[in-house]
């Protein structure tokens, strides 16, 4: 298959996409890092440690970026990539330049997505620091934060 999705025994890993990119050559080679390209989309730990964090982060670092998302997790992305990258690879290859962008998260790895739209939006639930990168906080994510938020932007009635 193109993508793989499983969810892991190993306790501290709650997802892992992996994806051949040798695959139509046939090649598969687990001891080269370019012959695989793999995406931990969350780390779950037992507590906010940061020298546990360290650990992943510097173990990694070469490949991976971490952002501690909550007490007890981290989400895991490839070096170079982010949802700022992604976002600014949409308006690219769509022209959508012209049109105003908004953003809604709740999380440190949200704030480089702020840094990408026009209109940042934070949730309620958010921590502070992510409040405060915001220009605009909705109601919670349980709350109806996002359709909120759309309606004080006039996106939605």
């Amino acid at each position: 298959c193109n993508k793989c999705s499983e969810h892991s025994d190993n306790k501290d890993i709650s997802q892992i996409f992996i994806k051949d990119i040798n695959e139509k050559k046939g090649k598969y080679d687990p001891e080269t890092a370019a012959s695989i390209e793999v995406l931990i989309s969350g780390l779950r730990n037992t507590d906010e440690n940061p020298e546990t964090d360290a650990l992943y982060r510097d173990k990694f670092a070469e490949i991976f970026t971490f952002f501690r998302d909550s007490p007890y997790s981290m989400a895991v992305v490839l070096n170079g990539e982010s949802k700022k990258s992604g976002i600014q690879q949409i308006i690219e290859k769509l022209a959508l330049g012209y049109l105003p962008t908004y953003a809604f998260g709740d999380g440190n790895n949200d704030i480089g997505m702020f840094e990408a739209v026009d209109i940042a939006i934070a949730m309620e639930n958010a921590s502070d620091y992510v409040k405060g990168q915001a220009d605009f906080v909705t109601k919670s994510n349980v709350n109806g934060g996002i359709r909120f938020g759309l309606q004080q932007f006039n996106l939605i009635n």
